[in-house]
């Protein structure tokens, strides 16, 4: 990595470590001071770091499209990337408007908000499959067989991030402080590092959803901090931008700890699952710039 990028990483990585050792004696004492239910700032950036993570997937997939059209020769080649390509947008965008309507963002606006499938796909045409069209027509005439490599690259790492946060919420379904801060009757506040999760006998009994208890780690902290996977690749679609990595990069940086501390004020993590989600998404980073990026001069 460049010079700035290293010590934005490095700032980054170890102030999530301090904070979670912090977090892991007095999280629900700052919990309870940060709260300030669905804050419009806060809700604001929480809207943000959705249309990032599910955004960028949906954008890059169409910059992808355009440039395997531009790279194939043969009409049925073209007709299944075409295909590929356009379930996972669709499917990605569906994925998107649930994380906007879940109960840990923007249910809160709405007195029955969208949940059946129909429902949900058709959000997800609206708000989310444009940008899978705008990076279409984004990239232009540009293609290499290196920036096909690197967006290809860049969806399995927001795939395979994807996957791993739903495996840890639901290893650990730790309840979110919004609901910790009810005081329910049989439901304890416990450290992150205990994995004690409620029994189903108890959730059933306080009609809790599957979103109450996913407060462990935060995905939205991971997906923020991977925008510094996202934002500097940017170039390789939008050819004017180029040079402008490390001005990306730190703008990325940024919106990590104004979307992560959000996540707090809101009541749906505590510190600890931000600095945790902070820190994977940093792992993420940081393996897929090793891994991927060819050109050393940018990142070592």
């Amino acid at each position: 990595m460049t010079r700035s990028e290293k010590i934005s990483v490095t700032i980054l990585m170890t102030s999530a470590a301090a904070l979670l050792a912090a977090g892991s004696f007095f999280d629900l004492d700052i919990a309870k001071t940060v709260h300030m239910g669905n804050h419009p700032l806060a809700v604001f950036f929480a809207v943000v770091g959705v249309f990032c993570f599910d955004g960028s997937f949906i954008f890059f997939i169409g910059a992808l499209l355009r440039k395997l059209f531009l790279s194939l020769k043969k009409r049925s080649g073209k007709v299944l990337v075409a295909i590929i390509c356009t379930y996972l947008a669709v499917s990605t965008s569906t994925i998107g408007a649930t994380a906007l309507f879940a109960e840990s963002c923007l249910a809160f606006l709405f007195d029955d908000p969208p949940k059946t499938l129909p429902e949900l796909i058709l959000w997800g045409l609206l708000l989310f499959f444009p940008l899978g069209i705008a990076g279409y027509f984004a990239n232009g005439k540009n293609s290499s067989k290196e920036d096909i490599r690197i967006l290809v690259s860049i969806l399995i790492s927001i795939t395979a991030a994807f996957f791993f946060s739903w495996f840890i919420k639901h290893l650990a379904m730790r309840p979110r402080p919004r609901v910790i801060l009810r005081d329910l009757e049989g439901l304890e506040f416990y450290p992150w590092y205990l994995f004690r999760k409620p029994s189903a006998d108890l959730i059933a009994r306080l009609d809790l959803s599957s979103d109450d208890v996913s407060s462990y780690f935060s995905a939205h902290a991971m997906q923020s901090a991977m925008n510094m996977i996202f934002f500097p690749a940017l170039p390789s679609v939008i050819k004017r931008l180029k040079g402008q990595e490390v001005k990306l990069f730190i703008f990325a940086s940024v919106l990590c700890v104004l979307i992560s501390f959000s996540r707090m004020v809101m009541g749906q993590h505590f510190l600890s699952d931000v600095a945790t989600g902070v820190m994977v998404g940093l792992i993420f980073t940081i393996l897929f710039n090793r891994i991927v990026y060819r050109d050393y001069r940018r990142f070592a």
